[in-house]
């Protein structure tokens, strides 16, 4: 079970630093964003989305497409992203928890106190 944790928690990092380093290229140079149109700005979203820290960070790379597309179509093609990023990051989480709840063998003294007094 050891490894399983460890195969959990390297894929939780690999795909939040993955993630971090294409939005940072895509925020130096935003015209490779606007060359992918609305499939750019979903996969930034989802994308910026993965990372646990920098959620807003497509932000700069969606304001200056709402001129070009419909706004309401825009708006939908990230909160898509978004959400699919936000369902993924909480698999990942959960699946950690999972991993390392599995190698806990022994409850603790207050998990025991309470199954026995109640809260």
């Amino acid at each position: 079970m050891r490894s399983r944790a460890v195969v959990s928690i390297v894929a939780v990092a690999v795909v939040a630093v993955l993630s971090g380093v294409v939005l940072w290229r895509w925020t130096i140079d935003p015209e490779t964003l606007g060359q992918f149109g609305l499939g750019g700005i979903f996969l930034a979203s989802m994308l910026s989305h993965l990372t646990v820290v920098a959620r807003d960070m497509f932000i700069p790379m969606f304001l200056p497409l709402a001129s070009v597309y419909n706004p309401l179509v825009l708006g939908a093609s990230a909160g898509v992203g978004a959400a699919i990023g936000e369902i993924t990051t909480y698999f990942l989480g959960w699946g950690v928890a999972e991993t390392i709840q599995e190698n806990q063998g022994e409850e603790d003294r207050l998990t025991r106190w309470i199954r026995r007094y109640g809260l």
